[in-house]
């Protein structure tokens, strides 16, 4: 809004033309990264591993506390993350050798993919 052409593009290029935001959405204008299908946190199965492909843009936009709960979890996109229990909606997962429990409103806004094999 009170940036001009030249200093965005200069931002951007330091950046190194990112396709996506730092929580895995897609910048507009740019073609969003290839990869495998994607599914909510909530839909693996447990015992499955998983890596964080991106927050939705509906929770990065207006649940910052959900933001800070992902944080503070360590689970960020290309975070691997396996499910290892559920009570109701929410679930357990383990982030390296840590154990986190997540609501299931915000097990709901992460989108995850299978890791590479």
């Amino acid at each position: 809004h009170g940036v001009s052409d030249i200093v965005l593009d200069r931002i951007d290029t330091l950046l190194d033309r990112p396709a996506t935001c730092p929580h895995g959405n897609a910048i507009p204008g740019r073609r969003p990264p290839q990869g495998r299908p994607l599914m909510r946190l909530d839909a693996v199965d447990l015992g499955e591993t998983v890596v964080v492909a991106r927050v939705s843009e509906v929770a990065e936009h207006d649940a910052p506390q959900l933001l800070s709960l992902l944080d503070a979890g360590g689970i960020a996109p290309g975070t691997e993350v396996c499910v290892r229990g559920r009570l109701g909606d929410a679930l357990d997962v383990t982030v390296g050798e840590r154990l986190v429990s997540l609501p299931g409103t915000v097990a709901r806004s992460v989108w995850v993919q299978q890791p590479v094999a």
